[in-house]
């Protein structure tokens, strides 16, 4: 990949004022020119893929919500929370979306993977996904639904050599873990794996990460990224 791509982590929302992974924040990274937009996934208590970061909701645990009570707690800006299908009818670019470990068990976490891929392979949604977790098995969950799935590890902890002994595509790695396993993004490259950095948001990071070559930078701050890329 010749330049750094820009990933608009939970959407573009921080300058913005926009609620994190709403469609709203989607759309301004699609209005930035963003290379793509980051999201997070849960189920809810019957069974609704819904997006958000954490497992709360404006105080309301997802897991153990249903979809209907979730839906009528609105977002400043008066959105409800999205269902990925709805998500998935407002994208346009390429989309990260981690697949959420549950706090309640593994057996939901691979549930959750089992429904998100069948929402994906419902949905008109062309784009390129790149499923993204922390945990391992829900990455070999994914491929043994989609083979042709492109995955990528979240947590750290396993070497380029490692990731791409297991078959999968690639690591999306803390900023920390990278600075302190700086070869890991040049192995990367020779081994042909993708390599993501999150979440970046100081200029001298970004200055950093754009002179390493590596693939995709998530951040908080696309426009500030926009610009240094130039």
């Amino acid at each position: 990949m010749a330049t750094t791509q820009i990933i608009a982590h939970r959407g573009a929302w921080k300058r913005t004022d926009l609620p994190q992974n709403s469609i709203a924040a989607l759309q301004k990274s699609k209005e930035l020119n963003c290379d793509g937009c980051e999201l997070d996934v849960h189920l809810t208590a019957d069974g609704v893929v819904v997006v958000n970061h954490d497992h709360d909701f404006y105080g309301l645990s997802i897991e153990e919500s249903t979809y209907t009570t979730l839906k009528a707690i609105k977002h400043l800006n008066d959105e409800t929370i999205p269902t990925l299908e709805n998500f998935l009818a407002h994208a346009s670019l390429p989309l990260f979306l981690e697949i959420k470990a549950s706090r309640i068990s593994m057996r939901r976490s691979l549930e959750l993977a089992e429904r998100v891929l069948t929402i994906v392979d419902k949905s008109t949604f062309t784009g390129t996904i790149h499923y993204i977790s922390f945990l391992e098995e829900v990455l070999i969950k994914v491929l043994s639904l989609n083979p042709a799935a492109t995955v990528s590890l979240l947590n750290g902890k396993l070497a380029p050599a490692q990731i791409k002994s297991n078959g999968w595509q690639g690591f999306d790695y803390h900023v920390d873990i990278l600075r302190k396993n700086p070869r890991w993004i040049s192995e990367a490259r020779e081994l042909e794996l993708l390599s993501n950095v999150w979440t970046v948001n100081d200029a001298e990071n970004m200055r950093y990460f754009l002179d390493s070559g590596i693939d995709f930078i998530s951040t908080d701050e696309p426009e500030a990224l926009i610009e240094l890329r130039g």
